[in-house]
């Protein structure tokens, strides 16, 4: 594992420790989970995918806001 995905996972860990603090934050992360299982995939994976893809739709809504 490199130093990146060390470091996602790592992040992804502590928010998951952290969610027994906050329950909005726990119902997220168990939403997260039942996503990854229905399509089979690691929880590790759909946080990244969840996050890349809200990443790529902010950066579009910025671009488009300057045109």
């Amino acid at each position: 594992m490199d130093e990146s995905e060390s470091y996602f996972t790592k992040m992804a860990d502590d928010l998951v420790e952290y969610s027994q603090f906050d329950t909005e934050l726990a119902d997220g992360i168990r939403w997260i989970d039942v996503l990854a299982r229905k399509k089979g995939i690691s929880f590790y994976d759909q946080l990244y995918e969840i996050l890349y893809t809200h990443e790529i739709n902010e950066k579009a809504r910025r671009w488009m806001d300057e045109k």
